[in-house]
């Protein structure tokens, strides 16, 4: 019974504490304003795609790709060839008391523009750890087939 009343109390000192927190002040007769919460810093880090564009085998591929890309430009230098586009997948993750883990695959896409257009991808797979010194890295990721094509369909 002493933990049933204990639960009971601390219940209603919650939910005192949330109504009187949105109650109308008496001198103003509005409610008061929300506390704006102190901005985390910047976890840039942990960004996928930040680290995929740090990751130097990862900007050595970008590099090629623009330059690929960049091989059928058009006559005038101030117009960009080449328009990009980056895709994040989550591929999966789990968190703890430690902090959270993840891995997503980031796709860099350059699309030429014109008539006669080329696509080139970059991929990269960016693992992070929940702790440690360096706790995201990023590799080069390629696409292969699981299962051998069937030709007949």
């Amino acid at each position: 019974m002493n933990r049933f009343t204990t639960l009971l109390t601390a219940a209603a000192l919650c939910l005192g504490a949330a109504c009187a927190h949105a109650s109308p002040t008496p001198e103003t007769g509005k409610a008061p304003s929300k506390a704006v919460p102190a901005p985390r810093p910047s976890s840039s880090a942990r960004e996928p795609v930040s680290v995929a564009r740090n990751a130097p085998a990862i900007v050595t591929l970008l590099k090629q790709a623009r330059a690929e890309g960049n091989a059928d430009a058009p006559a005038n230098p101030n117009t960009p060839s080449v328009d990009e586009t980056v895709t994040q997948v989550q591929l999966g993750g789990q968190c703890g008391f430690a902090g959270c883990s993840s891995q997503t695959l980031v796709a860099f896409i350059y699309r030429t523009r014109g008539a006669n257009t080329t696509t080139r991808t970059v991929l990269a797979l960016v693992s992070c750890d929940s702790i440690g010194k360096n706790p995201c890295n990023a590799v080069p990721a390629e696409v292969r087939a699981t299962s051998p094509q069937n030709p007949s369909q």
